[in-house]
């Protein structure tokens, strides 16, 4: 039984290697092939990115006045 189980890991761990290694290598393939979308994405990212960081900190300020009013109000 242990002889099993453990021929049996063994060639879950090849099946994995080798699915990771197809991953990698359709990954890679697509970076190579995507590399202007993927540039284009960065920017669209970064904008994202940007506008988020504004509604967060717009978010806060929002918070901040709501709290205020309340302690003014008391």
């Amino acid at each position: 039984f242990l002889v099993r189980q453990t021929n049996r890991q063994e060639l879950w761990r090849d099946l994995a290697k080798q699915v990771k290694a197809k991953i990698y290598l359709d990954w890679g393939k697509d970076l190579l092939w995507n590399q202007q979308a993927f540039s284009a994405m960065k920017v669209l990212f970064s904008s994202l990115k940007q506008r988020f960081r504004v509604f967060t900190l717009w978010l806060i300020a929002k918070a901040m006045v709501k709290a205020l009013i309340k302690s003014k109000r008391g």
